[in-house]
């Protein structure tokens, strides 16, 4: 693995990532906007999933229009957070909140296809309707687990100087 990123750190594209002026800064606002939507539909989702908002809305739907928005946002924000990774590879993995954020969004995705897995299709369509406790516990999981992630991807920028 150390090899790997010492020949990532080696690269042109590391080379004109950390020597652009612009290239850092537009990657991490691509990063920064798609994330915002994989949080803000993400939580409506769990908000709702958890019985603490979006009550009026039948959890069905929400979940029918959103997963797509969710995962097409969260595929850019994964891919613009490897081009933002490949700026400084060798500082990213030294960096301890960088390590449990990958640790983090590897339990966010075990949730989500747990929940996918063992409880999306016991979801109701009609509104107001209680939840099984699988979609409940998978949407208070998931709140828990994306706030962590969004708070050590903050630490990230405080502990590596770009």
């Amino acid at each position: 693995m150390s090899a790997l990123i010492d020949r990532l750190q080696a690269s042109p594209l590391t080379t004109f990532l950390s020597e652009n002026a612009y290239a850092f800064p537009l990657l991490e606002i691509a990063h920064v906007l798609s994330f915002s939507l994989v949080l803000g539909s993400i939580f409506v989702i769990d908000l709702r999933l958890t019985g603490l908002g979006w009550r009026r809305w039948g959890a069905r739907a929400l979940l029918d229009d959103l997963v797509p928005v969710t995962i097409w946002a969260f595929g850019f924000t994964a891919l613009s957070g490897m081009f933002l990774f490949a700026s400084q590879p060798q500082a990213y993995v030294a960096a301890w909140p960088f390590r449990l954020k990958l640790v983090l969004l590897a339990l966010a995705g075990a949730n989500a296809l747990g929940f996918h897995l063992l409880g999306a299709d016991k979801v109701p369509a009609e509104a107001g309707e209680r939840l099984p406790i699988v979609a409940r516990v998978s949407g208070g999981a998931s709140l828990l687990l994306w706030t962590l992630i969004l708070a050590t991807g903050r630490f990230i920028g405080f502990v590596i100087v770009h």
